[in-house]
């Protein structure tokens, strides 16, 4: 029997009801883009209203985003599954439709891709320096229509060199709104999918679904066109090099991956430690190479390093910053109160979660503490940030040696879509950080004091209790 009737033939009913309920969810998060272009808003002032009061009306946005967290969170946990039981062209009609709603998808959650599309056009048009020029240094600024949309326009957005090639070339080709939405988004699907791809070759297909099919990913990366999908695919490949010992490669794609984002530096020291001398060399020279051409068109000097490093009020915050967050949080001190002495605790945390974890690396040679590492040190800081930034150490906690932080793959889930409802109704600020750091911090709790897989847990106990009758 071939391969594909096979499969099909183990797929029942159950079965089904995953794959159809998480794309039932994912059609009532379309709902907004349709309602948008049936009532002719423009797209823009769509994306402008939806951290607003209004725009809709708040009600709206919590039915609809309510409506597709139900069956999503539901549906998500029995995908690993429920999709391998279908034929492969069941597969592939699913994977489509997925990708085509979450694509088509307004960002209504983030305004970030209207800050990318300035970063294009400062880039493309005005031929000037975004590592160094604000949006606000440009003459007429607020005239033009796709700068003045940015989110951020009195300083430079903190990232790398090859995320600024990305955005010349993509104000190159294709010229505001549509066309450089569907790139962008087609480039992030294309990102997602390569992870998946890499994911599936070394650790199962069981992985890759998790992965491509979280509603982090789907939310952040497809919807919301977040620039991180090609930082993390570039980090899963170059890791994969790594365990085959190809140092030169796993240098050039962790390099790559740091162009765009600076988060891989926080794993390179561990990474680097378990090397010999010449691999490590070689895996820095490659890295420094790639990284001092991809800045020689946008250099002018230190100043290019200078500016994302005081730039902390974006991406890129200090870890006393973090730490003030998170002591404010519990009431312990005002922010302005603890910043002489937080950077200490904080370092000192970071520090021997860091070389602890190292530690265990070294003495097993298990790459699967990586997971457990990143998972544990993006902990420290993520309960202050957005804390959907755990996507950037999601495929390595999903290989993760522990039962625990694989369930946190469907803790974050929830703690995602609590997120979004935080924002969708009319809350100040400071009940909205409440209400996410209330949510993780429970969930984090809860999750470690749960059974770790209840369904082993019963299965030992009944092997237990057959043993002892025998």
């Amino acid at each position: 029997m071939p391969k594909g009737a096979q499969t099909q033939s183990q797929a029942t009913v159950g079965d089904w009801l995953a794959p159809v309920g998480f794309l039932a969810g994912w059609t009532f998060w379309v709902l907004p883009t349709g309602w948008a272009l049936l009532n002719g808003i423009h797209p823009v002032e769509a994306i402008l209203a939806s951290g607003s009061a209004d725009g809709g009306g708040p009600h709206a946005k919590l039915a609809w985003f309510v409506a597709g967290l139900i069956p999503i969170a539901t549906a998500y946990p029995g995908l690993p599954r429920a999709l391998p039981r279908l034929s492969p062209h069941q597969r592939l009609a699913f994977y489509g439709l997925y990708a085509g709603l979450a694509v088509v998808s307004l960002p209504l959650l983030s305004h970030d891709m209207l800050s990318f599309m300035a970063e294009a056009r400062l880039v493309d048009h005005y031929q000037l320096n975004p590592m160094l020029t604000p949006i606000d240094r440009v003459p007429g600024w607020r005239h033009d229509p796709w700068l003045r949309q940015a989110g951020w326009v009195h300083q430079p957005n903190p990232y790398g060199p090859c995320w600024f090639w990305w955005m010349a070339l993509v104000g190159t080709i294709a010229p505001p709104f549509w066309p450089q939405f569907l790139v962008m988004k087609a480039a992030n699907l294309l990102a997602v999918a390569v992870t998946a791809r890499f994911l599936a070759r070394r650790w199962g297909r069981a992985a890759a679904i998790s992965f491509g099919c979280h509603p982090l990913v789907g939310i952040e990366l497809l919807a919301n066109g977040q620039n991180d999908a090609w930082m993390v695919a570039l980090m899963v490949v170059g890791y994969d090099q790594y365990l085959r010992k190809r140092y030169a490669r796993f240098g050039m794609a962790w390099s790559l991956a740091v162009g765009i984002k600076f988060v891989p530096l926080v794993l390179l020291p561990i990474l680097i430690m378990a090397l010999r001398t010449e691999a490590a060399a070689t895996t820095l020279g490659v890295g420094i190479l790639v990284l001092a051409a991809a800045y020689a068109p946008f250099w002018r000097g230190a100043e290019v390093l200078a500016v994302p490093l005081a730039n902390q009020g974006l991406f890129l915050r200090s870890l006393d910053f973090v730490i003030q967050g998170v002591f404010s949080h519990f009431w312990i001190h005002r922010r302005a109160e603890n910043r002489s002495w937080s950077v200490d605790l904080g370092t000192l945390g970071f520090l021997a979660i860091g070389w602890h974890r190292a530690r265990m690396w070294l003495r097993t040679a298990d790459p699967r503490w990586l997971g457990d590492t990143f998972l544990a040190l993006a902990l420290i800081g993520l309960s202050w940030f957005q804390y959907w930034y755990l996507i950037w150490a999601l495929p390595f906690y999903l290989i993760s040696p522990g039962h625990r932080a694989r369930r946190m793959v469907l803790w974050l889930a929830w703690c995602e879509l609590a997120r979004g409802w935080a924002w969708a109704v009319p809350l100040t600020m400071t009940n909205r950080e409440i209400v996410q750091v209330a949510w993780i911090w429970m969930t984090l709790l809860a999750s470690l004091a749960w059974p770790l897989d209840w369904r082993s847990s019963i299965s030992a106990r009944v092997s237990r209790g057959a043993g002892s009758k025998k």
